[in-house]
Parts: C-alpha cells; structure tokens; sequence
C-alpha cells in the first residue's frame, strides 16, 4: 500500500528518527497540522507485528510518500451448499402468465429483473386496479401479483372486485399475491378477510417470490 500527501515534507537528516515516539519534524501550537507524534510510530509498529516493512520517501516542500508492504496468505473462499443450490436452482413455471398489477414503474423493473431469468414465464403490467381488472377480461392469467396502494382503484378494491366476479367468472378464484411495503399484521389480516391467497413484503426477493407463485400455480 502507497499513500502520498503534498505537504511540507521532512528534510533527509530528520527521516532516520522518523519512527521514534514523540517525534515531529516541527513543533508549532500555531500549526495548521498537528499532534502528538505517535502516528508513525504506533505503524511502525503494527507494521513490525506483521513482520512487514515500512519504506519512506519526503522532499522538502513537496511532499512525503509512505510505501507498506506486508504478505498475508491467501485463504480459499468457502463455498456453502446453500449458495451452490441458490445459483443453481432453475426457476421454470412451466408457461404460467403472471399479471402484476403495480403503479410504481420502479417496482414494475424490479419484477422485471426477477422474472426475466425463470424459464417459460411470461408477464403482463396493469398501472392499477382498474387496469388490471380489464387485462383479466382480455386476456389468460394463471396468477396476480397485486400492489396494495394505487390510483384510480386500488389493490384492496381490485381483489374484492375480481372474487365477486367482476372481471369474468373464470376469474374468481384466481390466485392473488399481496406484493406491499405495508407490513403491519392489520394489513395481512385485510388482505387474507377478502380473499388473497398469500402476502408478499418489499423489497422483493428472488427466491422468496418463485416459490410463492410455485405454491399457487404449480400444484
């Protein structure tokens, strides 16, 4: 490691005592920069306790550059199987259409992201619950993906609208994820009283979110 300042420098006849304790090439309180004198010390030190060394340049009215070399052995990162089967795992719903009804275009790229890399899944986005109430009439949908909080009708309404058959009797007992930032037990209670089959927390997960839609659809 090479570390390098602009400062005033040390003159050749003060860099051997450079290291002592106590030792500073000036001694001023009106000083800009100050202290106690221990700091190259105290790494020369530290250094030493690491069997490395410590190399300095200066030039007065230039600058000092402090070189530090010291050897660590190089540890194998271990690997754990749980990763392994994370990076491994396939995520294949099998030519599901999931339709996320979300406001948030954030959100909306985060669920993009996730789901790009599952095999034989496809998305549609609805921008609220209206929206998304009108998709489900045009169009098949193996599972919701329903944001709570949104213009227009919201999550809350979307559901009760779809379970009372409002956007095709085919539709009424589709499966619907609560996907919320809300995470107050009122909340999950709400959405488990009109008729969601699950509750999902933001910032959504990978793993978490497949295997929620996976419980639903794959069955």
């Amino acid at each position: 490691m090479k570390i390098s300042d602009t400062g005033f420098g040390i003159v050749k006849e003060k860099m051997d005592r450079i290291f002592d304790s106590f030792t500073q090439d000036n001694i001023n309180n009106k000083r800009k920069f100050g202290g106690l004198g221990l700091g190259l010390y105290i790494v020369k030190n530290l250094v030493d306790m690491q069997k490395g060394t410590v190399k300095m340049e200066s030039k007065p009215r230039e600058g000092t550059t402090c070189t530090i070399m010291i050897d660590f052995p190089i540890v194998e990162k271990a690997i754990h199987h749980d990763q392994i089967n994370v990076e491994n795992a396939i995520f294949d719903l099998k030519g599901k259409h999931i339709l996320v009804v979300e406001d948030n275009a954030i959100n909306q790229m985060v669920i993009k992201m996730i789901t790009k890399k599952w095999l034989n899944t496809s998305v549609s986005y609805a921008n609220n619950g209206q929206e998304g109430l009108d998709l489900l009439q045009q169009q098949h949908f193996d599972i919701v993906l329903m944001d709570l909080q949104m213009p227009v009708m919201d999550g809350y309404e979307a559901t009760i609208a779809i379970r009372n058959g409002k956007a095709g009797e085919t539709n009424k007992h589709i499966p619907i994820i609560a996907v919320t930032a809300d995470v107050m037990e009122t909340t999950k209670l709400r959405v488990k009283e009109i008729g969601m089959n699950f509750y999902i927390s933001k910032p959504l997960k990978n793993e978490i979110l497949y295997h929620a839609i996976k419980e639903l659809v794959l069955v």
